[in-house]
């Protein structure tokens, strides 16, 4: 498929997303099990129209890196540190840890990393930056509307920053881990689950000083790692 086409598919698949994200809070919300669905199927249909049969290994699937995982696992735990430094104690909440960091962890990166940037960067054949950067300030949009109708407008726009910074992280993370899916998939769920462990705020940009600088740590540490452990990329494979 061409570039053009490609691109546009990509846009296609974020835009219905947008509307399925959008959509409970103008009175057309679908039951939630449908929702759900959705942010599955729409962002695997739409890498199966691009890539056919070899959907799973171009979105980076069947691709794991042990290395890359022990690295954002361990990389991640200053943000327990730094919590547990300023006084906060765990709270450990099976449904809040499903809710608010494994299903995201896992539907989020597929979505944005895998679909949306995957398939800028490695088939429409955008530079990294511009795949990146695109994807980046989509994530952290998709975000807003959490502060905005959740009651949180004074947090709104440093989630979306916090976000969309976080997504083009996870972007740099996906590519210079061999284009392993899961290296993303488990620095997302891991920081969210220390987040909602602690409970450190009800959105990324309403944490104290101790989570904002656990996070900080972490971010650096699992940085420093993948950059002596991995080689960099400078064109799409």
């Amino acid at each position: 498929m061409n570039p053009a086409g490609v691109s546009a598919i990509v846009a296609l698949g974020i835009a219905a997303l947008g509307g399925v994200l959008l959509a409970p809070h103008f009175g057309y919300a679908l039951p939630r099990p449908a929702r759900q669905l959705l942010w599955l199927a729409i962002p695997l249909a739409g890498a199966g129209l691009i890539c056919g049969r070899t959907v799973l290994d171009e979105l980076g699937f069947k691709a794991i890196s042990g290395l890359g995982l022990a690295v954002v696992l361990l990389g991640s735990l200053p943000m327990a540190g730094g919590m547990l430094w300023e006084g906060s104690e765990p709270v450990f909440d099976l449904e809040a840890l499903w809710r608010g960091a494994w299903r995201p962890g896992f539907v989020e990166e597929l979505t944005f990393r895998g679909f949306a940037f995957g398939m800028l960067y490695w088939r429409a054949r955008w530079s990294f930056v511009a795949a990146m950067l695109t994807t980046a300030v989509v994530f952290g949009g998709f975000h807003l509307p959490m502060a905005f109708f959740g009651g949180h407008l004074d947090q709104a726009w440093g989630t979306a920053l916090v976000t969309g910074a976080g997504g083009g992280w996870y972007a740099w993370l996906y590519v210079r881990w061999n284009r392993s899916l899961w290296v993303p998939i488990a620095a997302h769920a891991a920081m969210n689950s220390w987040w909602v462990l602690f409970t450190a705020g009800p959105t990324a940009a309403g944490g104290g000083p101790g989570a904002m600088w656990g996070r900080v740590a972490a971010i650096v540490l699992i940085s420093i790692g993948t950059a002596r452990l991995t080689k960099r990329e400078t064109t799409p494979a």
